[in-house]
Parts: C-alpha cells; sequence; structure tokens
C-alpha cells in the first residue's frame, strides 16, 4: 500500500504521486482506493506515480495493489 501525497489533472486522468514505489509484485493494473476499484498506468516521467481515469480528489488516501 501507498499513501497519495500529491494529484495532478492531466485531461480525463489524475496523475497520483505516491509516497512509496509501486511494488513489483504489482501486474495488474488495477488499483483500489477508498473501496473503489481503478484502472490505472504507471507513469514513467514521475518518480512514484500513478494515473487513473478519474477526476475524484485522491491526496492523502491509501491505495492498494490487486494482484493476478
Amino acid at each position: 500500500m501507498s499513501k497519495i501525497v500529491k494529484q495532478l489533472p492531466c485531461d480525463k486522468y489524475s496523475v497520483l504521486i505516491l509516497d512509496s514505489t509501486p511494488p513489483t509484485s504489482w501486474n495488474s493494473n488495477i488499483v483500489i482506493i477508498d473501496g473503489m476499484t481503478y484502472e490505472a498506468e504507471i507513469v514513467y516521467d514521475l518518480q512514484n506515480a500513478l494515473a487513473v481515469k478519474a477526476k475524484e480528489t485522491f491526496i492523502g488516501k491509501t491505495i492498494e495493489y490487486k494482484t493476478a
């Protein structure tokens, strides 16, 4: 699990800056935030960052990584 420390809007996505790197065992591109499931992509140009297709506010929330 990681904590979301910053959020950047990017069109229909939210780029989430995390307090730690996503685990190497995470291979499904599915994350869970506050019980809601989101499809996510790693943002390779930013350290410890993911993008989710959502416009909600996620700062301060915990993100869980669903493995396949």
